[in-house]
């Protein structure tokens, strides 16, 4: 989570010194990059984080895995559209990124639920 917050320190940093760099343009996209709703992209873990605290770990990690794939899907959909419009393919190459994070955290959470179904079990063995 170092990463934004370093982001909007030289946001505003650099702001106040040269307003109208790419710098500041930079860091401002950077910035919202990490800060998707995509798990683990950082936006994704303080989402995650949030979610446990309000509704449990088992909640949050189900509706994170939903979010992650909605934001993407939308983000894709944007992204193919910007693709075409400006016919400019610079952008498609930050949404394979994504899937491809995405993919592996999919793998990741289909295992995760499936440890998770085996303890449920085990537990409700083990208190009868």
């Amino acid at each position: 989570m170092a990463g934004p917050f370093v982001n909007l320190i030289f946001i505003v940093f650099f702001l106040n010194i040269i307003p109208n760099t790419n710098f500041v343009y930079i860091n401002i996209l950077i910035f919202i990059f990490n800060m998707l709703t995509i798990y683990p992209l950082d936006g994704g873990r303080i989402l995650k984080y949030i979610l446990c605290i309000l509704m449990g770990k088992i909640k949050a990690i189900n509706l994170i895995h939903i979010i992650s794939n909605i934001t993407a899907i939308i983000l894709s959909i944007i992204t193919v559209i910007i693709c075409i419009t400006l016919r400019n393919i610079a952008l498609l190459f930050t949404i394979i990124y994504i899937a491809i994070i995405l993919f592996e955290e999919n793998k990741k959470y289909k295992i995760k639920k499936e440890m998770y179904k085996i303890l449920e079990n085990y537990i409700a063995i083990n208190k009868d």
